[in-house]
């Protein structure tokens, strides 16, 4: 009796199993139908999202349906192509956003289903401390020192010893830390540096002490190694 038991018991989980597993295949084979008929945009648009590949459909009407770029996009527009075949890699096509909003033929391309949208973000960098709006700053154009800390809202408490720290990238898990003195940037007898992507920018109290102990690491980068302190 026990060993009949045991038997319908093993035939019912052997069969729960079959069924789980024919439940997941479903579910994919839907799931890769779907997306075999929708073309996805993501990435620094207002309203990332999946949408119908429409015959005809070309890149720069598909980026106005989601609301176009957001103020983080960056200069360029990657298209990954696939004919739906998961075993088989993308192709990836680039092109600069600048041309494709314009509405230039050559970098307008008819979309496809199974097509990904990407809009990459833009590099930044970050302002903190002694400001009044610490915030990242997406670097649109060649951006100096002065022109941020004025985007942070400029200096909270001023005064003649006001240092301004810019921690640099420039190897993974190197980075160099260039100090200023601010007041010598504003009346011109610094230089006034041009910063350069996921630079950070701390600014000290008007006594010249900063909150950090050393340089604020981004996430994106590993912890620091070494450091190389320049003085102006």
């Amino acid at each position: 009796m026990c060993y009949a038991l045991l038997h319908v018991r093993l035939l019912l989980i052997a069969a729960a199993f079959v069924f789980a597993i024919a439940q997941v295949s479903l579910g994919q084979q839907v799931s890769r139908q779907s997306v075999c008929h929708e073309i996805a945009v993501i990435g620094a648009v207002k309203r990332p999202q999946r949408l119908e590949a429409r015959a005809g459909i070309r890149l720069l009407e598909l980026l106005t349906k989601v609301g176009g770029p957001s103020e983080r996009a960056g200069s360029t527009v990657q298209v990954l192509h696939s004919n739906c075949d998961v075993s088989e890699s993308r192709l990836r096509d680039t092109y600069h956003l600048a041309d494709v909003r314009v509405g230039r033929a050559d970098v307008n391309p008819v979309l496809s289903a199974g097509d990904i949208v990407v809009l990459p973000e833009a590099d930044s960098v970050f302002v903190f401390g002694n400001v009044r709006k610490p915030q990242t700053i997406v670097l649109t154009s060649p951006t100096t020192l002065r022109t941020a800390i004025a985007a942070a809202g400029g200096v909270t408490k001023p005064g003649d010893l006001v240092t301004v720290r810019i921690s640099r990238r420039l190897a993974p898990g190197r980075r160099e830390t260039i100090v200023l003195s601010f007041n010598l940037v504003l009346a011109g007898h610094g230089e006034d540096k041009l910063l350069q992507p996921w630079d950070i920018i701390e600014v000290s109290d008007e006594f010249g002490n900063f909150n950090w102990p050393a340089p604020l690491r981004p996430i994106w980068d590993p912890p620091l190694r070494s450091r190389m302190e320049i003085s102006c």
